[in-house]
């Protein structure tokens, strides 16, 4: 019965991506589930373009919930999504990617196969990548991009160490406290771009798990200004600068590690 079906957040963070955020609201409006079970959130950081015009286009829709706020990088934005969100899990959609229309509905049946804390749960499904210039969509998945197609259906703290682990926005699914718990603790402006690369692996941290759903419920849409990724000859190239990224994020995950004391577990080799 509807009643027993779990309620989802999809929450949308957009920053000057007119030309991209109508289309990903869309997808998630058009999700075959119960429109009293799901709500989509959409943050707008302080836009410059007309994505407010765009983004006010949907105010029809009886679920849509919108929070436009001046810049404050894209973790604050996440934050402000999670304050505004209602549901039992939070599903991000990156504003220049599309969901399937099929992807809330499977993703409550893995949550019900599940035997984990409702409220500790960090579920990253597969996702088509999009040649968006061409139109077509390249061999590669996303698990094919970062060997989780290699992985069993759980991954743990005690398995080998893996670089990336984890699904891109579109493709993350987490328990609304414990994304809450993370942002809670997260600076606002030291992340803001890519936060779900600190996010990840912080709720990867306080689950002590990543389960994985194979199925492709999304599209990560490669169309020439994504910043962290691009296409050569076809194949997924990232783009992203480690020097960068990789003093701030492991800093905060120290002090996120002190939080939660967590006991030392040593790692296979």
């Amino acid at each position: 019965m509807a009643e027993n079906l779990p309620r989802f957040s999809i929450l949308i963070c957009n920053y000057n991506y007119a030309g991209f955020v109508g289309q990903a609201i869309r997808s998630a409006l058009e999700q075959n589930y119960p429109v009293d079970r799901f709500e989509v959130v959409v943050v707008d950081d302080g836009s410059t373009d007309n994505s407010r015009e765009v983004i006010e286009g949907f105010r029809s829709a009886v679920n849509l919930v919108t929070v436009f706020q001046n810049n404050r990088g894209q973790s604050g934005a996440f934050e402000a999504a999670v304050n505004a969100a209602h549901g039992d899990y939070v599903c991000l959609l990156d504003s220049d990617d599309l969901f399937h229309p099929g992807k809330l509905p499977r993703v409550a049946a893995a949550l019900a196969r599940l035997a984990a804390p409702a409220d500790e749960i960090l579920l990253c499904n597969a996702l088509f990548i999009e040649d968006s210039t061409a139109g077509t969509l390249i061999q590669q998945s996303w698990f094919d991009v970062v060997g989780i197609s290699r992985l069993p259906d759980q991954w743990t703290l005690s398995d080998p160490i893996m670089d990336f682990p984890y699904s891109i926005p579109c493709g993350l699914v987490f328990s609304r406290p414990l994304i809450a718990k993370v942002l809670t603790a997260m600076p606002t402006w030291a992340f803001p771009r890519s936060a779900d690369g600190v996010i990840c692996p912080a709720a990867f941290m306080r689950t002590g798990r990543i389960h994985y759903l194979r199925e492709k419920l999304g599209t990560y849409r490669i169309h020439g200004g994504n910043e962290f990724g691009g296409l050569v000859n076809g194949i997924y190239v990232p783009k992203l600068n480690w020097r960068e990224r990789t003093p701030r994020t492991l800093r905060f995950l120290y002090e996120w590690l002190d939080l939660l004391d967590l006991p030392i577990i040593e790692a296979a080799v």
